[in-house]
């Protein structure tokens, strides 16, 4: 918890527990309020003693709401109270405005000195492998690339796994890995399964860099696609289209595949979308290819999903189809587009009568657009010439 957020969570708890019984007469209740206190207070006390990640100003700040709260429950003048939270944090935060800045860059100082150090054990290296800084995290993870394999993989098998993994671990072990991929790539194909769930796209996308198996976690599938692209950007494109069209992957997951596509050749992109959407009943995210790439023979192919019954797929596929259109007339695929917008506003309105779902009558808006839009583009035959017309 961040010291700004902690004290707009305080205000919220004086707010509640003060103003009410103190300024309009409400009713006291001192151990609702000692209640709310100690709310506030595990968080930061958890994350102080149990994860080490909290700042420092939560421990002025748990102490003295806790300090209040006991005041106010033993019936002692609220002013006691007030001043025993601002004063504590008042100081905490004068302190770290004046001091902060240069006790920052005398530890980071004390720590990079400490990394120059050949003979430093590796467990200290770990632990500064998650520092904070990020200057020292980097530099810890360039001390583990120059240690042997045998011993940094022992090592990091137990932080992969732990609750809070180091933040400089996934580039410690990107460095181990190009050194030595042979080696370092089933140890991660055997640990990515345990791994925690923020660290599996990266440990995906180091197999994909080097060769590795694909995982069956959707994260490491992701990060396994981004990996390949790096090195083959087709069969990392392919791979992307492959988790946009996936209906397990979150729609996080599907929007961080589209947006690594930029990467891979647009030609191949639509290739693999085409035959993803053929195969499937398509995602919102696997339409948006085709905003980007489609031609005219993908208007049928869109036109299937404005009949999708999920909103955002439908959505989606109207915002495509006025993408394919806008790249020129249908030709030969007019014809089956608009039998498919037909089809699609007709369903609708058969589940959804006019002025039911505001929803439903604005995608039959769009659907009429986009119908309108057709209809116009379609080649008119001219008027045959009635007799005595003729020249």
């Amino acid at each position: 918890m961040e010291f700004p957020l902690a004290v707009g969570i305080l205000g919220v708890i004086l707010l509640l527990g003060v103003w009410g019984p103190f300024v309009h007469g409400g009713e006291e209740a001192p151990l609702r309020d000692v209640g709310w206190a100690l709310l506030i207070v595990g968080v930061p006390v958890v994350n102080l003693l149990r994860y080490r990640r909290a700042p420092w100003g939560c421990l002025p700040l748990a102490l003295s709401v806790l300090t209040a709260a006991g005041l106010f429950a033993a019936g002692v003048d609220p002013l006691a109270g007030v001043i025993a939270v601002a004063v504590p944090n008042g100081a905490f935060l004068l302190g770290e405005l004046l001091l902060g800045p240069s006790l920052r860059r005398a530890r980071r100082a004390r720590r990079l000195a400490e990394l120059e150090d050949d003979a430093l054990p590796l467990s200290r290296v770990l632990v500064l492998l998650g520092d904070r800084e990020d200057e020292v995290s980097e530099r810890a993870a360039k001390v583990l690339a120059s240690r042997s394999w045998a011993d940094v993989g022992l090592a990091l098998a137990e932080p992969l796994a732990s609750r809070l993994p180091p933040r400089g671990l996934l580039p410690a072990l990107e460095q181990h890995a190009a050194q030595d991929p042979a080696t370092v790539r089933p140890w991660i194909e055997a640990r990515l399964p345990g791994a925690r769930f923020e660290l599996r796209q990266g440990l995906g996308r180091l197999l994909g860099l080097h060769g590795g198996a694909l995982p069956e976690d959707l994260d490491g599938r992701l990060g396994h696609a981004l990996g390949q692209l790096e090195v083959d950007a087709r069969a990392g494109g392919a791979a992307l289209v492959a988790t946009l069209a996936e209906p397990r992957a979150t729609p996080a997951q599907r929007q961080a595949a589209l947006e690594a596509l930029d990467r891979a050749p647009a030609d191949d992109v639509l290739a693999a979308a085409r035959a993803a959407l053929d195969a499937g009943p398509g995602t919102a995210e696997l339409a948006w290819v085709f905003h980007d790439l489609g031609q005219a023979p993908d208007g049928p192919r869109v036109a299937r999903l404005l009949g999708s019954d999920d909103y955002d797929v439908a959505n989606a596929a109207v915002d495509a189809l006025a993408g394919v259109l806008g790249r020129g007339k249908l030709g030969e695929h007019e014809a089956a587009t608009l039998a498919g917008v037909e089809t699609a506003r007709a369903q609708l309105r058969a589940e959804h009568p006019p002025g039911e779902n505001r929803l439903a009558d604005g995608l039959v808006q769009a659907l009429e657009e986009l119908r309108a839009d057709l209809e116009q583009r379609a080649p008119h035959d001219p008027a045959p010439e009635g007799p005595g017309k003729a020249g």
